[in-house]
């Protein structure tokens, strides 16, 4: 024990015998009293102030007294670790004096056996009672992640790793789980799609299971809300699938719609839906501009060589792409082609699609 910490617990002792020798001091004088015949209300005054000056003592140290620390104070609950071991932590670095009275506070209340694993701030100057109230309610400093509508588990999964400090392994095994695969009903090998996008806060310290879960259960909230009246033949599987297509082709958000319903014509018509973003995702992702010869190339995702949709998800779909394939736009349209600056010219016939890419790459060196 260093000299510091045993100058605290002296401290504390001496805190502690200076209120309860009240006791026996107040004792005496209420008998000293009684023999030199003071009224017996200054006697019954002596006997409240023998009750209730340990009381107002400790309620000014639970409630008024602070620690020395002149800055925030952060602390790791490991697995395991004892209240006896925190609280000579605390003590150590200043976020509470007299480490026996909140020892024993900490055991009348039962907070000793409610530790929680986590990271924990403690603010210069809090009481005691501060200390066991954010114990108590787990308030851990949490860690924040971003899922972006549109990005890939490929793109978005090491930024995860890196915000919550966790290996990349274990996200990428958490997102292949067969059980969790099973209760989505997700045929393929991934979670792809399903992981929805949106800002996530997580205690420090939470492993990938836990934040694959709350992106996850996020999905399906979501799903819950979207699919509300929607009486067609896609099923959930499809319908995501569909709705990562249009989030990935949808720059312009006002667009959705009729794109969604360009799909849904084709796939009426038996026609390959054409999704450049699923070559894209078949090829691992791109650096540089889909050619024509990459509309060649052979994986299941290619919606160029197979017909219907590809086997899942090629991103992470948000809500409006969402709703966008389950409530497409009512249209006739079969084709479009982007314009460089992210909105397409939408046709229904091949040669007023043709037409338009004649003029696209006429006027933008965009197109190639």
């Amino acid at each position: 024990m260093t000299k510091g910490r045993l100058w605290l617990w002296c401290k504390t002792v001496a805190g502690a015998a200076a209120v309860y020798a009240t006791v026996p001091l107040l004792a005496v004088a209420w008998i000293v009293g009684k023999l030199l015949g003071f009224p017996g209300a200054m006697r019954r005054r002596l006997l409240w102030a023998l009750l209730l000056l340990p009381a107002v003592y400790a309620a000014w140290w639970m409630f008024g007294s602070g620690g020395t620390a002149a800055a925030p104070v952060t602390l790791q609950v490991r697995a395991g670790m004892t209240f006896a071991a925190l609280t000579d932590s605390l003590s150590a670095y200043g976020v509470i004096r007299q480490p026996l009275l909140f020892r024993g506070a900490a055991r009348l209340g039962g907070f000793d056996r409610q530790l929680h694993v986590g990271l924990y701030e403690f603010s210069p100057g809090a009481s005691p009672y501060d200390v066991l109230r954010k114990l108590a309610r787990h308030e851990q400093i949490h860690v924040q992640f971003t899922v972006v509508e549109g990005a890939t588990m490929q793109e978005f999964l090491p930024e995860i790793a890196r915000e919550l400090g966790l290996p990349l392994d274990s996200l990428k095994l958490a997102v292949r789980r067969p059980q969790r695969r099973a209760q989505l009903g997700v045929p393929t090998d991934r979670l792809e799609g399903y992981l929805f996008p949106e800002t996530y806060t997580v205690p420090w310290g939470a492993d990938a299971n836990t934040a694959v879960d709350a992106m996850i259960a996020q999905f399906e909230a979501v799903w819950s809300r979207v699919s509300r009246g929607y009486d067609g033949k896609l099923s959930r599987h499809e319908a995501v699938t569909l709705a990562s297509l249009i989030e990935a082709e949808a720059k312009d958000g006002s667009e959705r719609g009729r794109i969604s319903s360009v799909f849904h014509n084709r796939l009426r018509r038996k026609m390959r839906l054409q999704c450049d973003p699923t070559v894209i995702y078949a090829m691992g992702g791109l650096d540089r501009p889909l050619l024509r010869k990459d509309w060649q190339y052979e994986s299941p995702y290619n919606t160029y060589l197979v017909a219907g949709l590809p086997p899942g998800p090629i991103c992470s779909p948000g809500l409006a792409a969402l709703r966008a394939a389950l409530f497409p736009d009512t249209t006739d349209l079969l084709y479009f082609v982007a314009t460089g600056d992210g909105t397409h010219v939408f046709s229904r016939t091949l040669a007023d699609h043709e037409r338009a890419i004649a003029r696209i790459k006429q006027n933008s060196s965009a197109y190639r």
